[in-house]
C-alpha cells in the first residue's frame, strides 16, 4: 500500500473511532443523572452493600459517570434481550405487558418488569437477563446463579422474585441469554425466604435515608468495592495498593484474557476428543487421516515413581506462594 493511502486509511480510522466515541458521548450525556430518592430499585436492592444503595437514592449526583465503553456493554445487552423477545413471539409465545411499572408502597420498591408469559390464562411474570460469554458455562441452572460467585450474577433471581411478590404470582419465567448459545428458559418458583431477606434490606435502607444516616462500610472486596459507582464516596480501606495501568498494558491484558478464553474451549475439545487413559476421548488411542489433518498415536515407556506416604511426610515443606490471577468481572 502507497505511504499516502496507508496515512489517509489511519486517518478515516481515527476519524470514525471519534465520530463514534461523540456520538456515544452525546447518548449519555441525553440520558442525565437517574434520580429516585423515593424509591428502591428492584434491581438494585439486591446489591451486597447496604451503603451504596443508600448513596444512589440520596447522593445521585456523586455516582461515577458512565463511560463510553460501559455504555456500548449495556446497550449490547439491552439488544440481546430485545431479540429475545423478538424470538419468543416467532416461537408463538408473545411477551406481553412489556414494561410494566411496578411499585410496592409499603416497602419503596419500584421496578419495571420486561414483561409476562401467559399459559392457559395463568400469567407468569418474565425477566430476561443477558450474561457475558465468560459466564455463560457457570449460569447453567438456577440453582447455580443463586450460588454464583458475581454478586451480580448471584441477584439475578433476586429482581424476578420481587417482582413475583409485587404481582402475587406464584412463580415466573426467568431466561438467560447471551453471544452465539441458544437461551436457557428457566422456570422460576416464587422463593420466601429470599424475598424476606430483601424485604429487610428495604426496610434498612429505608430507615437511614429517612434518618440521614449511613449503613457500616462492609469489609472491603475489589470485587464489590472496586466497581462500586460511589468508591470516591464512601472511600472504603482497601487492603491492597491499586497499581495503575497504561492503555498499553490494558490492551496485553485483554489479549491475554481472549487467548485464556480460547484455551479453555482448547482443553475441552481436548478432553473430549483425545483425553486420556482414564477417561479416554473419542480418538484416544486410534490413528485417522481427513482433509489436511493427520490424527496418529504412539506409544512410548514412562518413568515413574511410587513414593510412601510416610517418606513424602518426612520430607515435606512449607512455603509462601504468590498467586497472581487477572480475569473478567463481567
Amino acid at each position: 500500500m502507497p505511504e499516502s493511502a496507508e496515512k489517509k486509511a489511519l486517518e478515516l480510522a481515527q476519524e470514525i473511532d471519534m465520530g463514534i466515541s461523540a456520538h456515544m458521548q452525546g447518548e449519555l450525556d441525553k440520558q442525565g443523572i437517574y434520580e429516585h430518592p423515593d424509591w428502591n430499585w428492584a434491581s438494585e436492592l439486591p446489591h451486597p452493600c447496604k451503603r451504596k444503595q443508600v448513596y444512589s437514592r440520596t447522593l445521585p449526583h456523586e455516582r461515577k459517570p458512565k463511560t463510553v465503553d460501559s455504555l456500548f456493554r449495556l446497550e449490547e445487552g439491552i439488544k440481546k434481550e430485545d431479540e429475545m423477545v423478538d424470538l419468543l413471539a416467532k416461537a408463538g409465545y408473545r411477551v406481553k405487558l412489556a414494561q410494566e411499572r411496578l411499585r410496592w408502597e409499603e416497602f419503596k420498591i419500584s421496578g419495571r418488569i420486561d414483561g409476562a408469559l401467559f399459559k392457559n390464562g395463568d400469567e407468569f411474570p418474565t425477566e430476561v437477563k443477558s450474561i457475558s460469554p465468560w459466564f455463560w458455562d457457570s449460569t447453567k441452572t438456577l440453582t447455580a446463579i443463586r450460588e454464583h460467585s458475581k454478586f451480580w450474577i448471584k441477584q439475578i433471581p433476586n429482581q424476578l422474585n420481587l417482582y413475583l411478590f409485587m404481582k402475587n404470582k406464584p412463580a415466573g419465567i426467568l431466561i438467560t441469554c447471551t453471544f452465539g448459545a441458544r437461551p436457557r428458559i428457566i422456570p422460576m418458583p416464587i422463593d420466601y425466604e429470599l424475598g424476606e431477606r430483601d424485604l429487610k434490606t428495604a426496610e434498612e435502607v429505608n430507615a437511614h435515608v429517612a434518618n440521614g444516616t449511613l449503613p457500616d462500610r462492609i469489609e472491603y472486596d475489589s470485587s464489590i468495592c472496586g466497581l462500586c459507582d460511589f468508591n470516591a464516596t464512601c472511600q472504603p480501606i482497601t487492603i491492597a495498593d491499586l497499581t495503575d495501568i497504561t492503555q498499553e498494558q490494558a490492551n496485553m491484558i485483554k489479549e491475554y484474557l481472549d487467548l485464556k478464553e480460547a484455551k479453555k474451549r482448547h482443553d475441552a475439545l481436548h478432553r473430549k476428543l483425545i483425553g486420556d487413559s482414564k477417561k479416554p476421548g473419542l480418538f484416544h488411542g486410534k490413528n485417522a487421516f481427513f482433509e489436511d489433518i493427520e490424527i496418529s498415536t504412539n506409544t512410548y515407556p514412562q518413568k515413574w515413581y511410587d513414593v510412601p506416604a510416610d517418606l513424602k511426610e518426612k520430607y515435606k515443606k512449607e512455603r509462601t506462594i504468590t498467586r497472581t490471577t487477572i480475569g473478567r468481572t463481567g
